[in-house]
């Protein structure tokens, strides 16, 4: 039973370092989208557009009240940043 434990923790990591990466990938990808700078960004959710820079590239995390920011910026939820969303829709479709 202990060996269950492991690999359910490991997958759980996975998990969590998948979602990490499509967080850093769907905030880019927004910012683009709606043509900001990460300067631009920053300034309006109270950041650095270093801040931005580590979040876009994975070097640190955005704390939760960051993260509604970020979602209210760009017009969508926190799920759909840290792409959960996009997951419901992909096991639909298969």
């Amino acid at each position: 039973m202990a060996g269950y434990g492991i690999l359910r923790n490991s997958v759980d990591i996975k998990k969590i370092i998948e979602r990490q990466k499509m967080l850093n990938e769907r905030l880019k990808e927004l910012r683009l989208q709606y043509g900001l700078s990460q300067q631009q960004v920053g300034d309006s959710v109270g950041l650095s557009k270093m801040a931005v820079s580590r979040h876009e590239n994975g070097v640190s995390t955005p704390k939760r009240a960051i993260l509604r920011k970020y979602a209210a910026l760009f017009h969508c939820s926190v799920d759909d940043l840290q792409g959960c969303s996009q997951e419901v829709i992909r096991k639909q479709d298969l």
